[in-house]
C-alpha cells in the first residue's frame, strides 16, 4: 500500500514567533484566525529557562497527507503575508491512522500523547507564574513520563491552556517504536500520575507526522 494514499483527519499547527503576547497582540492574532478559519490557542509553556507564553493555529485538515502539506505551505504563507514568522510547524493525525502507515515509526515521526490532569491550585496570572505544590508535582511526574527519550536528549516541558487555568498537559512521546509500545508507555505514566491521587481528564493521542523544529523542546529548556 501507498502509505501516501492512506486517508485520514490532519491537524495542522503554526507556531507563531512572538513570545509572551500582550493582550492587544492576542485580540489582533484571535480576529485573524476568525477570519482565515483557523482556531487560535494561547498555551503557556513552563521551561526550567522560564514561563513562556505562546500563540498557535489549529486547523484540521481530511484527506491524504499531501492535502495536509498543501494546506499547511498554504497558512504558512497567510500568516507571513499578516507579518507573523513561525517558530514551529506540525502535521499530526490519529495515532491509529498512524500505525497503519508505519509498522515501527521512522525517526523524524513520534507518537505523542497529551495527559490533560486536573490540578486544583491556580498558577498563572498575566505574566505571574507561581511554582504551586501541585505543579511542582507536575514536573516530578514529568520528569518520570520523559525517561524513554533522555537517551535521545530529548526532553518535553509541561504546557498549558491558558483558557483552562485547572488543567496540566504533561506530553508523553515515543520515538521509533510500534503503537502498541507507546501505548504500554503511556499507561505506566497515567499510572504514576493517578498514584499520587490525580484526576485524569482525558487523553488526546497522536501520530506526528512531521515537525519542522522539534528540538525547540530540548534547546530551550
Amino acid at each position: 500500500m501507498d502509505k501516501d494514499s492512506i486517508r485520514g483527519l490532519y491537524e495542522l499547527h503554526h507556531t507563531i514567533d512572538l513570545d509572551n503576547p500582550t493582550p492587544d497582540e492576542f485580540q489582533r492574532f484571535s480576529k485573524i484566525c476568525e477570519a482565515e478559519k483557523l482556531k487560535p490557542i494561547h498555551v503557556g509553556i513552563l521551561y526550567s529557562t522560564g514561563w513562556k507564553r505562546l500563540m498557535q493555529t489549529s486547523k484540521y485538515v481530511p484527506g491524504t497527507m499531501s492535502d495536509a502539506t498543501t494546506e499547511l505551505a498554504r497558512i504558512d504563507k497567510l500568516l507571513k503575508d499578516y507579518n507573523y514568522q513561525m517558530i514551529r510547524k506540525k502535521i499530526e493525525m490519529m495515532a491509529q491512522s498512524m500505525s497503519q502507515k508505519y509498522e515501527t515509526l521512522p525517526e523524524d515521526k513520534y507518537y505523542e500523547t497529551h495527559i490533560v490532569v486536573k490540578i486544583d491550585e491556580g498558577y498563572w496570572d498575566g505574566d505571574k507564574f507561581q511554582k504551586t505544590k501541585d505543579i511542582e508535582m507536575m514536573e516530578k511526574l514529568n520528569e518520570e513520563c520523559m525517561k524513554n527519550i533522555l537517551h535521545r536528549k530529548l526532553t518535553v516541558p509541561l504546557s498549558f491552556n491558558l483558557k483552562k487555568k485547572n488543567e496540566c498537559f504533561i506530553t508523553v512521546r515515543s520515538y521509533g517504536v510500534k503503537k502498541v509500545e507507546a501505548e504500554k508507555w503511556e499507561e505506566h505514566c497515567k499510572d504514576l500520575i493517578k498514584q499520587k491521587g490525580y484526576e485524569i481528564i482525558k487523553s488526546i493521542r497522536e501520530g506526528v507526522e512531521l515537525d519542522d523544529n522539534w528540538k525547540i523542546d530540548s534547546e530551550r529548556l
